[in-house]
Formats: structure tokens, C-alpha cells, sequence
């Protein structure tokens, strides 16, 4: 049972964190690592 109770309050706590960069990330308006092909297209389109 003590077993069972701690891997259920290590699954809550990294939920919680997931969850805590999920909206960090949300609100920081960050569009992620451009790819390199992507990154190409883009200037050549200019």
C-alpha cells in the first residue's frame, strides 16, 4: 500500500510539473527550435 501511495505522489508531481511548463511555454510566446530546412525556405522566399 506505501508503495502504491508514493508512486501515486510521483505521478501528481510530475504532472503538476508538466503541466507548470505547459503554461510557461504558453505564455512566453516561444515558437520552438527552427528546423534548418525550414529556416532555409524562409530566406530564400525573401
Amino acid at each position: 500500500m506505501m508503495k502504491t501511495k508514493a508512486v501515486v505522489a510521483v505521478a501528481r508531481e510530475l504532472a503538476g510539473f508538466v503541466w507548470a511548463i505547459g503554461r510557461e511555454v504558453q505564455t512566453s510566446a516561444w515558437k520552438g527550435i527552427p528546423e534548418p530546412n525550414s529556416a532555409r525556405s524562409e530566406a530564400s522566399a525573401h
